[in-house]
């Protein structure tokens, strides 16, 4: 048979098939008849051939639906995608700003300013991870203690957990309704909660565009790069092949290729990226991945069974099965954002609208610095090309995996021996809360009156605290405390990754954190409960900003607030999860426009476009019509979850510094990759910088430019001094020193340093220490800097023969971990090392007693050393 006649024979069998999927499929046929005869099955082989020819005719067919489906919601996403900037550049934004609001979402008053890609993968995570925290906190409390506990060597608590991991990835393995493979009920319970939300985040995919297959008894798993590094490429194979169930992972591969397979695997492993060139690597011009494609291609290794993959991850793994379905859940939630945002090849639509505004600005005679801010390939350090590589993750991907490891280990210790006073500095925290509460519009002294109650409660018990993680909030440091401990990597990086998350614990940083966001979410939870009885132009001004940002309109909000949640107490929530309720009939209100027209659509079918619409359907258009209105009537459902989960996770940044900000993040990594020179430097000296330039951009850049007045700015810088008086003088208090004179100038001046308000540049240029105990060099450059210089200056002294004692000392102390926690220094001054400093460098204390007289009228509150 002619070429021409097969490939029209096989695109008949397939469906819409171009010419090029045709040909692939007889080239797949040729390969799979080829092996046959190598192997010698020669019995049966037409028949085989005929079997595996349908197959890969279902297949191409399967394709090009999908590609078909792409093709239509790419243009879809992308109208929405151009009015969406276009409505933030008529609003005052220049092209890229609006760009980056995209991306990042903007502290200005503008319609949808938040409603960015970030704050969607923020959202989908809620999704993911919050009913699986509720859920524990609701039906089995007892477990979220015995997972974030903390490890002692001693602690029988060590055997309980791992005994239970083991018996969850028991669980995990077997097929769904085959009953139980243990007789532990909360590993059970562990995996029904874990299955349904794989498969929650695989139909969301799914529905972006993905086509992944459902995998049952799939356990995802995760490599450590350190373990698998340590053993050769062989060794690493011969110990993974017996473990894998071949035919579910390498399917018709030949068997003579499947070490070469997992050679490939390994060397991705190692190196953090495919051992071999891309066709852009070599130069060749290609478009860039589909995302959606790549997902369902993406090699899965299916382990034989639990004790299989038991065995590779005590060898070569990272964490237990509770950690490898959290790390698969926060992948499909960036996936997840991505593609809600840029459609199913995120990075083919963002480079087409970015060259589309690229011809407008030349069109508008723009700059070639104007035109080299729009590209996704500039070597810019803050621009749009920095943010896309922190959204996509391309700053996580180390480009030497040792050298990333031991510098962020490096980076740990620094941390552990610097922030231990990190839990006073933090009290700032409650006025950027009171502050994020008083922009939406609420009375100054209730904000402080619910964020006080708030912050005494913690994290809340029973219903309060399942509702903080119902929203999403309030349980970072858990999900930390439960991965941690298994995992960080082997050698001392890992252990200095261990060590750290213990020591967030001990310092109290962890509780205060969670609790400031718990509090966040509660209140602003409660406010739209209690305003759900309100229109939204009956709301306050405050509330509709907040909510016109975040893309929640009139008719959102009317479906929203039609299932608040009332609580034990009477009070009225309004929660993501509640969003399942919303009745039919006001989804159909909210898309009647979209229905309308996509009845006429239907009606047109077999007709030609340009037929006239007509009221009544044909049984097959009325059945397509049925599908699809299903379909948007559930998407519709779930935006308004998103929405609302957008809205509590954005606004407990603004409430609570830190967490995932892909704004500051950029302005950390400047873009760079982990494990070169440049980007270890950039992380190096930007460590402890997170706080202010957070600060700077969120809270201080929302006062300025989101529209809620003077009052608002004036509350914020009070509460900052405030604060920042207090924990100057709660440190001072742990010293042995009583409060620093409030009637002198430079008391307050210190106090807005310490608060974090005024940022970096007043550490630097007149505190002799910041906020985390640095001097100014440490400030300017970062700890690790300014640790190896002051090395470098005692090494001098040495070789001058001039070493100073009290300078060693200070050095050792500053650089021992856990050393500095609030509570451990003080003790060892009074007991110990006040005395050994005096001793080394007689009339020390004398000194600091008169220069803290001078400077803030102080005197001590007890003697500086036991007698």
């Amino acid at each position: 048979m002619a070429l021409r006649d097969c490939l029209d024979t096989v695109k008949r069998a397939g469906g819409d098939l171009t010419d090029q999927e045709a040909l692939a499929i007889l080239e797949r046929l040729e390969s799979h008849r080829e092996r046959l005869q190598a192997e010698g099955r020669l019995a049966g082989i037409d028949a085989e051939l005929r079997r595996h020819g349908r197959s890969e005719a279902e297949r191409g067919q399967r394709e090009a639906i999908l590609r078909r489906r792409h093709a239509a919601m790419t243009i879809v996403t992308r109208d929405r995608l151009d009015g969406w900037i276009d409505q933030l550049v008529g609003e005052g934004l220049a092209p890229d700003k609006a760009i980056l609001a995209v991306l990042e979402g903007t502290t200005r008053n503008l319609t949808g300013a938040r409603r960015s890609m970030a704050a969607h993968m923020m959202a989908y995570e809620s999704r993911y991870l919050a009913p699986l925290l509720s859920a524990i906190t609701r039906e089995r409390p007892h477990l979220e203690r015995l997972l974030s506990a903390p490890l002692l060597p001693t602690s029988g608590r060590v055997s309980a957990r791992k005994a239970l991991m083991d018996d969850l990835t028991r669980e995990m393995h077997q097929p769904e309704g085959a009953g139980r493979a243990t007789g532990n009920a909360d590993a059970h319970f562990l995996a029904d909660q874990m299955r349904q939300l794989l498969e929650l985040s695989r139909t969301d995919l799914n529905r972006l565009g993905a086509d992944i297959g459902r995998l049952d008894g799939y356990l995802p798993h995760s490599h450590d790069d350190w373990k698998v590094g340590a053993v050769s490429e062989g060794e690493w194979v011969d110990q993974i092949l017996p473990r894998l169930d071949r035919e579910r992972t390498f399917g018709d591969i030949d068997a003579n290729q499947i070490r070469g397979v997992l050679g490939e695997v390994y060397r991705t492993i190692v190196s953090g990226r495919h051992d071999h060139p891309t066709a852009r690597e070599r130069g060749e011009f290609t478009g860039p991945p589909n995302r959606a494609r790549s997902l369902a291609r993406n090699r899965v290794l299916h382990f034989r069974d639990a004790d299989a993959w038991l065995g590779y991850q005590q060898l070569f793994g990272r964490g237990d099965a509770m950690t490898a379905v959290i790390g698969h859940l926060r992948q499909a939630s960036r996936m997840a954002g991505q593609m809600s945002v840029l459609g199913p090849n995120p990075e083919a639509l963002f480079r087409s609208v970015l060259g589309d505004r690229q011809r407008r600005l030349r069109e508008a005679n723009g700059t070639e610095a104007d035109l080299a801010k729009l590209s996704i390939d500039a070597d810019g350090w803050l621009g749009i090309s920095a943010a896309w590589r922190e959204l996509t993750g391309l700053t996580s991907v180390a480009e030497n995996r040792q050298l990333a490891h031991y510098a962020q280990g490096a980076r740990n210790l620094q941390s552990m021996a610097k922030l231990g006073q990190a839990l006073l500095s933090s009290v700032s925290d409650l006025v950027t809360n009171i502050a994020n509460m008083t922009y939406r519009g609420r009375p100054i002294v209730a904000s402080w009156a619910d964020a006080l109650s708030g912050y005494l409660e913690g994290r809340g018990q029973g219903e309060r605290r399942e509702l903080a993680f119902l929203m999403g909030e309030g349980f970072d440091g858990v999900l930390d405390s439960v991965i941690s401990p298994y995992a960080a990597v082997d050698g001392p990086p890992g252990w200095a990754s261990k060590a750290l998350v213990r020591f967030f614990r001990l310092s109290g940083l962890t509780w205060w954190t969670d609790t400031g966001r718990a509090v966040a979410a509660r209140v602003l939870s409660a406010d739209l409960g209690r305003l759900s009885g309100d229109r939204f132009d009956a709301l306050p001004e405050g509330y509709q900003r907040v909510l016109r940002q975040h893309g929640i309109d009139a008719g959102q909000w009317d479906a929203l607030r039609s299932v608040v949640r009332r609580s034990e107490t009477g009070t009225l929530y309004l929660t993501p999860d509640r969003a399942e309720a919303i009745d039919d009939r006001t989804i159909e209100g909210l898309i009647q426009t979209e229905v309308r027209d996509a009845r006429q659509r239907f009606s047109r079918r077999g007709r030609g476009r340009d037929a006239e619409p007509r009221d009544e359907l044909t049984p097959a258009q009325q059945q397509a019509f049925d599908v699809w209105h299903r379909r948007r009537m559930d998407e519709a459902r779930l935006d308004l979850e998103l929405s609302l989960r957008r809205l509590i996770a954005d606004e407990g940044r603004f409430a609570v510094i830190g967490g995932f900000d892909p704004s500051v993040d950029r302005l950390r990594t400047f873009g760079r990759p982990p494990g070169t020179l440049g980007g270890e430097a950039v992380r190096s000296v930007m460590q402890f910088k997170g706080y202010p330039v957070g600060f700077t951009r969120r809270v201080l850049g929302r006062a300025v430019h989101g529209g809620a007045g003077r009052a608002h700015v004036g509350h914020l810088v009070a509460g900052m001094l405030v604060a920042g008086f207090g924990a100057m003088t709660m440190k001072d208090a742990l010293r042995g020193w009583e409060p620093r004179d409030p009637t002198r100038w430079q008391t307050w001046l210190a106090a807005g340093f310490q608060s974090g308000g005024l940022g970096i540049f007043g550490d630097f240029l007149f505190a002799e220490a910041n906020r985390f105990g640095g001097g100014p060099l440490e400030t300017l450059a970062g700890p690790s800097v300014g640790t190896a210089a002051e090395v470098v200056s005692m090494v001098q002294e040495l070789r001058d023969g001039e070493p100073r004692a009290g300078r060693a000392l200070n050095f050792a102390l500053s650089n021992t971990p856990f050393a500095n926690l609030f509570y451990v220094r003080p003790a060892l001054d009074y007991l110990l090392l006040n005395a050994l400093r005096e001793s080394v460098s007689p009339g020390t204390l004398r000194r600091a007693e008169r220069r803290r007289e001078r400077d803030y009228g102080q005197r001590r509150l007890y003697p500086a050393v036991l007698r």
